[in-house]
Formats: structure tokens, C-alpha cells, sequence
């Protein structure tokens, strides 16, 4: 049985779509992830070459999109992020939290191309509540879907957040 706050949340939550805009493909951020990856694969820089390979033009890394829940930049300011390194739209609005990652799972459909407008959607499906092996864990699994703006399916990502209760207010 989940806390009673939390049990709260997520009755709000579960099952409810929001939509978010990547925007359109900026090569520049695009390549600069490449780059960060080090996959200097020809397809992110080279139209010429991407178009000789059956592309229509230059394509964004397959995991770019996977790092985006709103438009490309440079994500939200430090003073903004919550003390375990989150920004607040990540986990449950709710004091005594840690976060971290629980791990992803990724479906690719079709190339994401430089250029090209994205949208997104996020659902979060579960949230439960079990014994840690530090105490109460919370688990949140949310789904992500990147669409091209005429609704083209491009990646789905299914993520697992991992949240510990603390003592002494960590929010």
C-alpha cells in the first residue's frame, strides 16, 4: 500500500498524456551530441553522404531524442534543478525524495532527420511502492513517444525513475 500523498499523486497522474514540442531538429545540437558520444558517423554531418545511403537528408543520432523532453537547449538552469540533480518535472512533486535512474528501454521506428519538427508525448503508466533494501522505494514508469509532426512514430522510450524516501526533507 503506497503513502497516502503519494497514492494521491499518482491517481492524478497515471494514464494522463502531455504533450510537449522538441522543435524542429537543430543540426547544431544534434551533431554536438554525436560528438559528446563520439559517433562521428557520417550520417549526422554529411547530407551528401546520408542522401548516397537512402536518407532524405541529414540524420539526428537515434538516442538524441531520448535525451529531450522540450525544446533543444540547454535544459533547465542549475538553480532550478532539485538537490539530487532533477528538474522538478521529472519525479512526484512531494518532499523526502531522492531520484535516479532505473533504467530505459528504447523502440526505434524511423530516422529522426535534421530539420524535421518533433513532438512528443509522455504517459506515466505505473507508480508503485515496495521495501528497499534502504528502505521504501518508489518506482515510476513513464512512457515517452517522439512523433514526427504529421504523427509519424519515430521512437518510443520507456523509462524507469527509482525514488528513495529520506529523512530530513530532501526534496
Amino acid at each position: 500500500m503506497m503513502r497516502p500523498e503519494l497514492q494521491h499523486w499518482a491517481d492524478t497522474v497515471i494514464g494522463r498524456t502531455e504533450h510537449f514540442s522538441i522543435g524542429v531538429i537543430d543540426p547544431l545540437w544534434s551533431q554536438r551530441y554525436a560528438a559528446a558520444i563520439d559517433d562521428m558517423n557520417p550520417l549526422y554531418f554529411d547530407d551528401a553522404y546520408a542522401r548516397s545511403h537512402g536518407y532524405r537528408g541529414i540524420v539526428a543520432p537515434p538516442n538524441y531524442l531520448a535525451t529531450l523532453r522540450g525544446e533543444q537547449g540547454f535544459g533547465p538552469a542549475e538553480g532550478e534543478l532539485l538537490g539530487d540533480g532533477m528538474a522538478p518535472s521529472a519525479r512526484p512533486p512531494l518532499t523526502n525524495l531522492i531520484g535516479m535512474g532505473g533504467g530505459q528501454t528504447l523502440v526505434f521506428y524511423a530516422p529522426a532527420y535534421c530539420g524535421e519538427r518533433i513532438i512528443g508525448e509522455r504517459t506515466i503508466v505505473r507508480v508503485s511502492e515496495k521495501e528497499g533494501r534502504k528502505g521504501p522505494l518508489v518506482i515510476i514508469e513513464d512512457e515517452f513517444r517522439y512523433l514526427t509532426e504529421p504523427g509519424e512514430l519515430v521512437l518510443t522510450l520507456r523509462n524507469t525513475l527509482l525514488c528513495q524516501w529520506v529523512e530530513g526533507g530532501a526534496s
